[in-house]
């Protein structure tokens, strides 16, 4: 899927997602200390927000203009600065790494280089990916078109110190969630 893809999927609701900052996120970052993040696939905002309201300076990337407008919008209703880039990971260009990348429930093909993700985690900083266990699939795509939370891991080299690569019960699903088991990796680059 491409950002016009996800345009006219956001532009089919008036809002996409719940606007509640995801469970996952807010346990697994709480204990660090604020500084760069970079939301992968922000959508329309609300993990951005969060943790802009948690003393981050935070870059939200996402291939949808009308997802980024709509976090954009969010963001100022409550005078925060964040950094809206409508491009996909492959394309993103830094002038300096974060220290905090999260991807959370990715929806990035497959052909995406995974050290296109990896490269943009500062020395000492943490990459945070959450994905569903056990899907076929995903954004009314095949399963098989997106990378998944193992294939990230598998590109860990020895400059990265696993935290957590787990199975766990999803936080809080929305009711009549199907997917409620979770697969999280919180790795931290080696500085």
């Amino acid at each position: 899927m491409d950002g016009n893809d996800w345009d006219q999927k956001y532009g089919e609701h008036e809002q996409f997602w719940s606007g509640r900052p995801n469970p996952a996120l807010t346990a697994e970052v709480e204990d660090l200390t604020p500084g760069r993040a970079l939301d992968v696939g922000c959508g329309e905002g609300a993990d951005a927000i969060w943790l802009a309201t948690h003393g981050w300076s935070v870059t939200g990337l996402d291939v949808s203009g009308l997802a980024l407008a709509r976090a954009a919008q969010a963001a100022e209703a409550q005078h925060l600065a964040i950094t809206w880039v409508r491009s996909s990971i492959a394309d993103y260009s830094s002038p300096e790494a974060h220290d905090l990348v999260s991807l959370l429930y990715p929806a990035l093909p497959v052909q995406v280089p995974v050290e296109s993700v990896l490269h943009c985690v500062a020395p000492g900083g943490t990459l945070l990916v959450v994905g569903h266990a056990h899907v076929s699939r995903g954004h009314g795509h095949a399963h098989e078109e997106f990378l998944e939370v193992g294939q990230i891991a598998d590109q860990l080299g020895e400059d990265w110190i696993i935290d957590a690569y787990e199975q766990r019960p999803r936080i809080d699903p929305p009711k009549g969630a199907e997917h409620v088991l979770d697969v999280v990796l919180r790795a931290r680059r080696a500085n």
